[in-house]
């Protein structure tokens, strides 16, 4: 099981999961929309697994169970900090 996390320029994350080697099919969930375009994307993995989200206006910090595994919890955003002008 593999995870890859694609940031798009029009403001969208979406998680795709599944087997990439064996080709057993992927399922894809769009964790998160913004206005303005994705500049970065890092995930981090501790207790929990974080993706953080950059973009030309701020960056989020998101805890979701779908970077664990299919869930039907919510999305939750850990953190939200706005680029100073």
């Amino acid at each position: 099981m593999s995870q890859v996390a694609v940031g798009f320029a029009n403001g969208s994350v979406t998680v795709i999961r599944g087997d990439f080697i064996h080709a057993c099919g992927t399922k894809q969930r769009t964790v998160y929309e913004s206005q303005d375009p994705v500049t970065g994307l890092e995930v981090r993995q501790g207790a929990t697994k974080v993706l953080y989200i950059a973009n030309t206006a701020k960056y989020v910090a998101w805890s979701s169970p779908v970077m664990v595994k299919a869930s039907q919890y919510g999305r939750s955003i850990i953190e939200a900090v706005t680029w100073d002008a």
